[in-house]
């Protein structure tokens, strides 16, 4: 009987419930109508924007002295390859944000700089190992640290090049390492500067 008298109550605050949740499922869903309206609305600014001048872009310069010589590997050749083009590292940036930037019709240009650079991180990484492998730690060194002024953002590059500078005494430059990975406009960033921190503990 005790459990009858309980019955409106318990009848009340189910109503009650699904008031709530109703309310939360509306506020979710205009949430999310909103945030898609504002994209596309960004995609219509996006795909009417005029061609820029992509000109004086910061491209990147891939140095002669770092490709290293006597080593017939394929990331020495794809180095070579690509000091002959015109690469520009676009990490955090959508397609989306280059349209706006630079207009539509360089879209296919940047695109194909910035996958240019993804082919030259993983170079440098190949590269840096193939060196390592033959007891060219100097050189392997040279190319890591460029690859870290270049904005690279691939964290073996960066752990690679903190145990070189343990190996030969320099603990302290991990902290410019640190320093470097946190300008880094990466998803990863966080990640590289937690390793590197466990390192230089």
């Amino acid at each position: 009987m005790e459990f009858l008298k309980n019955i409106p109550f318990i009848f009340v605050a189910f109503l009650l419930f699904l008031f709530v949740l109703n309310m939360r499922y509306r506020k979710t869903n205009r949430q999310q109508q909103e945030t898609e309206d504002a994209f596309w609305e960004r995609e219509r600014l996006a795909n009417a924007t005029r061609k820029q001048d992509i000109s004086n872009l910061p491209y990147i310069t891939i140095p002669k002295e770092i490709i290293p010589s006597n080593l017939p590997t394929d990331s020495v050749k794809t180095l070579e390859n690509l000091s002959q083009q015109q690469i520009l590292n676009l990490t955090g940036k959508t397609n989306t944000d280059l349209k706006l930037e630079y207009g539509v019709a360089n879209l296919e240009f940047l695109s194909a700089c910035d996958e240019r650079f993804i082919d030259l991180v993983n170079a440098l990484l190949d590269c840096s190992k193939d060196l390592l492998d033959a007891n060219r730690s100097n050189e392997a060194k040279q190319l890591l640290e460029y690859a870290v002024s270049i904005q690279a953002d691939a964290k073996p590059l960066y752990l690679r090049l903190a145990k070189l500078y343990l190996e030969e005494g320099n603990p302290s430059a991990i902290d410019s390492l640190i320093a470097s990975a946190n300008e880094l406009n990466s998803l990863s960033k966080d990640g590289i500067v937690a390793d590197l921190k466990s390192l230089n503990a």
